[in-house]
């Protein structure tokens, strides 16, 4: 069974399963997955998602309610860093990422 960060992931763009790996724990997953160009809520209350972008890029942009807005050109190479409880909306272009996620209540257990 694969932890609840995972399915979390697997759920999270329909049709676009990753490739992934998880602690036995649950708490971590490191996924490589291809995105559509997509919008819609971001933000997790306990997980740390990061994403490195290996191929694609164009505008991405996100708003929420606590930081300010985001609207930058996201391209190879780069980082895309999403806090736990940082919620919002985003908009990103087509990308394939390497990523990480964390849920960092689990950590604390």
């Amino acid at each position: 069974m694969q932890s609840t960060v995972a399915r979390e992931l697997i759920h999270a763009m329909p049709g676009h399963e990753p490739s992934l790996a998880s602690s036995q724990d649950g708490a971590l997953a490191f996924v490589h997955q291809r995105f559509p160009a997509c919008s819609g809520a971001m933000g997790h209350p306990t997980q740390l998602r990061l994403a490195l972008v290996l191929s694609g890029g164009g505008r991405l942009e996100q708003h929420g309610p606590f930081a300010p807005p985001l609207a930058s050109h996201w391209s190879v190479g780069q980082f895309n860093v999403v806090l736990p409880g940082q919620t919002g909306t985003y908009s990103s272009p087509a990308v394939e990422i390497l990523g990480l996620a964390m849920d960092c209540a689990m950590l604390e257990e």
